[in-house]
């Protein structure tokens, strides 16, 4: 039997992946009606007082302008094409934002144990980020151009934003740790 957090993690990481499937299914079709359903619904479950983690916002703040650069620096130089290029084919389109803002949601929650197991995230982060792009590019949602150049570069930063992740997360909780023993 689940309990409360493993449930709630558990709804975190089945909303996350449905999120994903329905961007890129939605991308590759030009219907994105389900992913804002999606969307709206994860919000609502990781926004309700029960659900949030104070780092929530943080790592939103943080990732969710990052990924629209590195993704709008792959489509700028013509690395990627996107298939819903909204609001331009040179940048990345909105629903790559809703996945940044849904992978930064669910670091705390489904995605938490890459906290415990660096090493592990590390290397998820490095193979798991191109894979992630191979898989969109299979369903039609985007198209790789340039392929060993392009994954190389995924993998990369992909490795460069866990590894920032990893250190906003140890720097939060050195902070945490000192709060409490000054208090």
């Amino acid at each position: 039997m689940l309990n409360r957090v493993n449930f709630k993690a558990t709804i975190n990481f089945v909303l996350f992946q449905a999120i994903w499937f329905a961007c890129i299914l939605g991308a590759a079709n030009s219907q994105m009606l389900s992913s804002w359903i999606l969307f709206i619904t994860f919000m609502y479950f990781q926004t309700c007082k029960i659900n949030r983690h104070t780092n929530d916002l943080l790592f939103v703040t943080i990732l969710l302008p990052l990924g629209i650069i590195i993704d709008s620096l792959w489509a700028f130089n013509g690395l990627i094409e996107y298939k819903v290029g909204y609001p331009s084919t040179s940048f990345s389109p909105y629903w790559i934002a809703i996945l940044w803002i849904t992978f930064a949601l669910s670091l705390n929650h489904s995605l938490k144990w890459i906290f415990k197991y660096p090493k592990l995230a590390l290397i998820f982060g490095m193979f798991g980020g191109p894979l992630s792009y191979l898989g969109a590019e299979r369903l039609g949602a985007i198209v790789i151009n340039h392929p060993s150049l392009t994954l190389s570069l995924l993998a990369i930063s992909w490795l460069m934003v866990i590894l920032m992740i990893l250190f906003v997360h140890k720097r939060i909780n050195n902070r945490s740790m000192e709060s409490i023993q000054h208090a």
